[in-house]
């Protein structure tokens, strides 16, 4: 009894069989599972689509990007966000007081719930590094800490800012 996959690749069976019930009763189910394989593979697609990264420009109060660089992409899939951004300071830049950074969307939670870490530290060197934590101020933005301490105009590994200083952070969080 010949046949041929379906576009979803389910073998369904001709009806050049002399009892035509027979292929009827192979293809139980057959076209309902192909159809179903088709909704879901339109369904994945659908869901692939929602998670590509973004890029995305952080706002940042008291800090000056100056002439350095922030790449920052997020992702966000159902309520779920995915986020990272990467500062890596120039000659002006500065941060002059209690760093805050925004998020791409508004966070469900309270103050001070951790949506995120990372690192602060001279360059790409491994030494003078400091992991940081990032913990909600408000309902879309959060301060570093390290150590305990705030970010802040005296940087974690010794003062003073300078070029090439590094901040980077990433994290998940449920979007409200």
């Amino acid at each position: 009894m010949p046949g041929s996959p379906d576009a979803n690749g389910i073998y369904i069976y001709d009806e050049t069989d002399l009892a035509s019930p027979f292929s009827d009763l192979l293809n139980l189910g057959q076209e309902a599972t192909s159809d179903e394989i088709a909704n879901d593979r339109a369904r994945l697609t659908a869901l692939e689509a929602q998670g590509n990264a973004s890029s995305w420009t952080p706002t940042f109060t008291n800090a000056t990007v100056g002439n350095g660089a922030v790449n920052a992409y997020w992702a966000r899939l159902g309520d779920l966000v995915a986020w990272q951004w990467k500062w890596v300071f120039g000659s002006t830049s500065t941060i002059s007081g209690t760093f805050t950074s925004d998020l791409p969307t508004e966070v469900t939670g309270a103050q001070w719930m951790n949506v995120g870490a990372g690192y602060v530290g001279r360059g790409t060197s491994v030494t003078g590094r400091t992991t940081l934590v990032c913990r909600m101020s408000s309902s879309i933005a959060f301060n570093l800490f390290g150590d305990g301490l705030s970010v802040n105009a005296t940087p974690p590994m010794g003062a003073p800012w300078t070029a090439g200083d590094v901040i980077s952070v990433g994290g998940v969080y449920f979007a409200a």
